[in-house]
Formats: structure tokens, C-alpha cells, sequence
């Protein structure tokens, strides 16, 4: 925003130097699709994840047989035909990710849903949309998917990303589900 934008001007380089600014619009996105396997996904995140569920919660006919060209216009439209709608989108999609139940989302953001209904409602929806990324969060609570340099597996309750960092979850099946469901794609 505004003081963001403020900072950023009190920056200035060196002589003989740039400073350069990089946008990781996506990033965690585009490695929860790759622990996932699912290229879909990681396609959506690259076009915008809650733009592209926007679209199909609104029936604009897309789908992904179509290519990025196409999509890409229609999706860009997204988020200025209706900012609540995407703002409460946005809200599911990124708590989902990590295992927010409606109740959670709903307490979280009250301002963005009128019930803990709706925000189950909305939920299911974007789920449904990928649901690979259900699979594989699942999978990682109930200890199916543990990464670990060269490929699945996994000591105990310990999970290692594949830069070779772990940490330790002792009750993946309560309250650490959500901690270790973020700690892969937040740590790489």
C-alpha cells in the first residue's frame, strides 16, 4: 500500500548498483501443487488460483483444456468484478491449504462471510476444484506423505523438506495438522 510504496522510496542504491525487486506471487502455491503432484494446480497458481476459482464459481466458461492465452484474459478480469467475492475466495483457498476448518475461517474473517455456513460452502467448492491438494494434505496429518531428500518417506514424526531441513510434529492428528501441512511449502 501507500507506505509501502513510501519506504520503498527512502531506498536508494549505491552508485554502480541496482536494487531489484522480485514478486513470489504464487511461490508457496506452485510448491504446494509440486509435494501434491498436481500440475493442474500449478498451472492455476501460475494464472491466479483465486482468480481462476472465481471464474468457475461464477460459471464463466472456463476450463483447462483451454490454453494460458485464453485463460489468461478472462482470469485477469476476475478480482474487479466483485472484491468481496474474490476477497472471501482468497480467504478459503489459503486457509484450506493449511487445514482451516469453515469454523476457523469463518471466526478469522467475519467480515468476509455472513455465516460459518457459507464459509463451508465456499469451502467445499474450492476443494472440489482441486483435489489433489485435499489428498496430499491428508496424507501428510496421517503420516502417508513425509518428504525427505530423494523422494517420500520419512523418520517418525519428523518431517524433511528437500533442502534437508526437518522439524519435529508429535500430534499431526490435532493441533500440529496445520503446522506441519505448512512447514513443507513454507519452508522451501
Amino acid at each position: 500500500g501507500p507506505l509501502a510504496k513510501m519506504f520503498r522510496q527512502c531506498l536508494v542504491a549505491r552508485p554502480g548498483h541496482k536494487l531489484v525487486r522480485a514478486d513470489l506471487a504464487s511461490a508457496e502455491a506452485l510448491v504446494t501443487g509440486g509435494l501434491a503432484g498436481d500440475e493442474d494446480y500449478m498451472r492455476i497458481a501460475r494464472l491466479g488460483t483465486h482468480k481462476y476459482a472465481m471464474a468457475c464459481y461464477l460459471k464463466v466458461p472456463v476450463h483447462l483444456g483451454m490454453t494460458d492465452a485464453e485463460l489468461k484474459p478472462i482470469l485477469d478480469t476476475m478480482e474487479e468484478r466483485d472484491t468481496a467475492l474474490y476477497r472471501a475466495i482468497k480467504v478459503v483457498i489459503y486457509g484450506s491449504n493449511y487445514l482451516a476448518g469453515p469454523k476457523k475461517l469463518y471466526e478469522n474473517n467475519p467480515e468476509e462471510f455472513a455465516s460459518q455456513s457459507e464459509a463451508a460452502a465456499f469451502q467445499k467448492f474450492c476443494l472440489n476444484l482441486c483435489p489433489k491438494i485435499g489428498v496430499w494434505r491428508n496424507g501428510v496429518v496421517s503420516q502417508r506423505f513425509k518428504y525427505r531428500p530423494g523422494g517420500w518417506g520419512g523418520q517418525g514424526n519428523r518431517l524433511i523438506n528437500p533442502f534437508g531441513y526437518s522439524k519435529e510434529f508429535w500430534d499431526l492428528a490435532g493441533g500440529d495438522g496445520p503446522a506441519a501441512v505448512a512447514y513443507l511449502p513454507q519452508s522451501i
